[in-house]
């Protein structure tokens, strides 16, 4: 594994790009409404592979629902932690 370059990152910011990068090639991105619920501001963490697994988890929402459908997005803090949520409205495995 690589070593983590950790650092404060804002969370929208992050939130924002991953969901830019997980509909980036999508064909007819608008079928899906996409909502985000950052409450956190600031997550300590390593930025790209944060984004990368953010941005994997919202792309396999989209593929979910190839139709389209809801995505939501939430970053928040929960006493000393931050919790990550990617929430989809597809059928579910």
């Amino acid at each position: 594994p690589e070593r983590l370059s950790l650092e404060l990152v804002e969370a929208a910011t992050l939130a924002e790009e991953a969901v830019a990068a997980a509909l980036s090639g999508v064909e007819r991105p608008e079928r899906w409404t996409i909502e985000r619920a950052v409450v956190a501001e600031r997550v300590r963490a390593d930025r790209v592979q944060m984004r990368q697994a953010l941005r994997n988890l919202i792309a396999n929402a989209l593929q979910a629902q190839p139709e389209g459908g809801r995505v939501r997005v939430e970053l928040a803090r929960e006493g000393d932690e931050h919790v990550l949520a990617v929430l989809d409205d597809g059928p579910g495995i």
